[in-house]
C-alpha cells in the first residue's frame, strides 16, 4: 500500500466546540498590546489562521498591517502564555466523534499523519494535548508561519519531504479539514480535499467550494480510509 500525507485541521475537524480561551487570548493579547478591546467574533474567523485573525481584526479597530505586523511575535507571546495558563477553563471542547480512532487506523497503516491549522503551534499543540492525540502527529504546520493557508499547507508538504526523504504526488496528499479554506488551499495546490461538516460550515455549504470528497461526520471512518487507501 502506497504511504500517504494526511493532513488535519484542528478547530472543526479533529475537535468539535469553540475554544473560549483560545478566543480571549486574541482580546488578552490586543488589549496589552494596542490598548484596544477587540476579539475574533469582530469578523467573520472560521477557518482563517490566528495571524490572519489578528491582522483583520485590528485592521477593523483602525490599526494598519504596518502597526501590527512588528509586534506580531510579542501578540502571539501573551497569547500562548495566556492559553497555557488557562487550559484547563477550555471544557467546551472536545475530540470530534471516532476522530481518535481514525488517527489510530491510518496511523497503524503506515500514513504519515500531519497538522495543518490556523492556530499558533503552541496553543494548538496544548489544546489537542487535552486530549492526548499529539502522539499521532508526525509534523505540523501552524499560524505563525502565515496568514495565508496555502503557504502552510506548503510548509506541511515540504516537512515531509525533509523528513520523511519522499516526493509524494499530489494524488498522495490529503487535506482533511470543515472550512472553505481548508479546500481552497488544497485545490490550489492541486492535492486532494476530504471535507467533513462537523464545524460551522453545513454539507451544502462545504458542496459549493467542491472537495473531491465530502462527508458529514467521522462517523463512516471505513469510507473515509477507503478513499485514501483506494488512491
Amino acid at each position: 500500500m502506497k504511504q500517504k500525507l494526511i493532513l488535519f485541521d484542528i478547530d472543526g475537524t479533529l475537535l468539535k466546540g469553540m475554544s473560549k480561551i483560545h478566543f480571549k487570548s486574541f482580546s488578552e493579547a490586543i488589549r496589552k498590546v494596542f490598548k484596544i478591546d477587540a476579539r475574533p467574533t469582530d469578523i467573520t474567523h472560521s477557518g482563517k489562521t490566528d495571524t490572519r485573525i489578528i491582522l483583520e481584526v485590528l485592521e477593523k479597530h483602525g490599526i494598519s498591517r504596518d502597526k501590527v505586523l512588528p509586534r506580531l511575535k510579542e501578540i502571539y507571546k501573551i497569547m500562548i502564555d495566556f492559553y497555557k495558563k488557562n487550559v484547563d477553563l477550555d471544557t467546551d471542547i472536545k475530540p470530534n466523534g471516532n476522530v481518535e480512532k481514525l488517527l489510530f487506523i491510518l496511523k497503524k497503516k503506515g500514513h504519515i499523519l500531519g497538522l495543518l491549522t490556523g492556530n499558533l503551534e503552541e496553543i494548538a499543540r496544548t489544546k489537542i494535548g487535552k486530549f492526548d492525540l499529539n502522539k499521532y502527529f508526525d509534523l505540523g504546520s501552524f499560524g505563525e508561519i502565515s496568514e495565508n493557508r496555502t503557504k502552510l499547507l506548503e510548509n506541511a508538504i515540504e516537512q515531509s519531504k525533509s523528513k520523511f526523504k519522499i516526493n509524494l504526488s499530489k494524488e498522495d496528499i490529503f487535506v482533511v479539514g470543515d472550512t472553505r479554506f481548508d479546500i481552497e488551499s488544497a485545490k490550489e495546490l492541486g492535492v486532494k480535499t476530504i471535507a467533513v461538516a462537523t464545524g460551522n460550515y453545513s454539507i451544502e455549504e462545504l458542496k459549493k467550494y467542491n472537495p473531491d470528497y465530502l462527508f458529514k461526520d467521522f462517523s463512516d471512518i471505513d469510507k473515509i480510509i477507503n478513499v485514501i487507501d483506494k488512491n
